[in-house]
This record gives C-alpha cells, structure tokens and sequence, in this order.
C-alpha cells in the first residue's frame, strides 16, 4: 500500500474516509479532491453525510477509517497537533459554532469570552501565535469585512443567528486558512457567500460550500458533488449537473430542488 502522502492529488484530499454514528453509516468511503482556488458546491438530501463530511474534514468528528490530508499530510486525531492543523481548514457550521457545540471555540479568560472581539483575538494568538494588537488588529477587519463590525463589542450569546454566522465566519478567515467549509449558509448569507467566494478562491483557498441552493451554486462553484447516503455519487459543473444529472437519485434531488 503506497504512504498516505504519496496518495494526494490535491490541496486537500479525502481518501476512504467512513465514519458510523450507530447503525447508520454517515460516510461510506468517500473520497475528494479539493485544489487551491477550487469552489466546490457540495449537495444532497438530508441526511445524506454532508455534514458529517465537513466535520470529519474539520477534525470535529473522528473518523472510522480512511485518511484525510492536507498539502500531503495526513490530519493528526487529536490534541494540539489537531488544533493547529483546524487553524488551516475554517469550519462554518450551520447554525453555527456557538449553537452547535462548544468543541470549536477554545476556552479562554472570562475577561476575554464576554465579546465577540475577544473570542476572535484569543483564537488567533492560540492557533498562530501572532500579538494579541494584531490578532485584534485582523478580527475588526474580518468583521469588517462580513458585515458584522458592529459585533465586536457584543456578548455573543445575544446575537441574532445571521449575525453568530457572520462572526463564525470572520473567525474563520481570520485564522487566514487555507481551506474553507461553509455548511449551509442561511438565505439571507447567499450574498455575502456570492461576494467573497470568488475573491477568497482568487487568493487561493479551497472552498466547499454545502447547499440545496441551485442558484448559489450556479453562482459560486466551479463544480457540484452529489451526495447520497453517505457517498458522493456524481461530480460535474454546475450547469451540466442542473440541466441533466446522470443518476436517478440525482435527477429525483434535482427535481425537487427545481420545484420548491
């Protein structure tokens, strides 16, 4: 069997990967390549893996068996390893962080947990080591940048869902990654996911996209993976994936989608 390294092909790349939550089998050897600049739109019936997928790719959620690996190197299961690795591929949960789990966000002083600025700024110095001034520094540009500037100063728990996303994804981008997962993001995000998927992916991150969406993907991905029961089924562009997917578990999805 060659090295897991010698396996990729990609900036990320998901070899095998299976994963089981009881006697449902959430990932069944799923393998994705994603490369520098790529959108990639990921979609499918609930329930379908995606995101599990995201999680597993994240390193939230273990995995059963497979590998994933990031420029060649596979993901460590756990520990600081793990923690400076998640640095690299930011996670947007739907909802998001902040609802889901408390495992994405490190603990900090209480000093620093009452506001939005301060979970950006600590989650920069812990995972890159950079000065608190510019971790600050970086923060109030990311949350510039995705319109929630005006968060800064907030107790987190008393923002609106669209606005906890927002931050989730300033966070992310402010850790400067080099892939990005956005599981979902509400309608009321389609145009700021529009605005910066392009310019993201033209400075070179990796960006899968989860949707059911078929205008953001039109819009956004240089291609869309179909997902069912675990496996991606069918991989194409978009228009092509739209007006004539191959499968007839697709064209069922599609037709759904096409008729809401």
């Amino acid at each position: 069997m060659a090295p897991a390294a010698a396996q990729q092909s990609g900036l990320l790349s998901v070899r095998g990967v299976s994963k089981r939550h009881g006697i449902v089998q959430a990932l069944d050897a799923v393998d994705l390549d994603l490369q520098p600049g790529e959108v990639v739109a990921l979609v499918g019936p609930p329930g379908a893996g995606k995101t599990t997928l995201c999680r597993a790719i994240h390193g939230t959620e273990p995995i059963d068996s497979g590998v994933i690996l990031l420029d060649g190197t596979p993901l460590p299961a756990r520990g600081s390893a793990l923690r400076a690795v998640q640095a690299d591929i930011g996670l947007v949960p739907f909802p998001d962080p902040w609802v889901r789990g408390p495992r994405l966000l490190p603990r900090c002083p209480p000093a620093l947990r009452r506001t939005v600025l301060g979970e950006l700024t600590r989650a920069q110095v812990r995972a890159r080591g950079v000065t608190p001034q510019e971790a600050e520094r970086r923060a109030l540009a990311e949350l510039d940048r995705v319109g929630a500037a005006g968060a800064a100063p907030l107790v987190r728990a008393g923002l609106s869902e669209s606005c906890r996303t927002r931050v989730a994804l300033a966070r992310a981008l402010a850790l400067d990654p080099k892939v990005l997962l956005v599981d979902e993001p509400t309608p009321a995000l389609h145009d700021l996911t529009r605005e910066l998927t392009r310019e993201l992916a033209d400075d070179g991150l990796a960006l899968l996209i989860v949707t059911e969406e078929p205008d953001l993907a039109h819009d956004t991905a240089d291609r869309v993976l179909f997902m069912n029961a675990g496996r991606i089924v069918e991989s194409a562009p978009p228009a092509e994936f739209f007006s004539a997917p191959r499968t007839s578990r697709a064209r069922d999805f599609v037709s759904r989608l096409l008729r809401r």
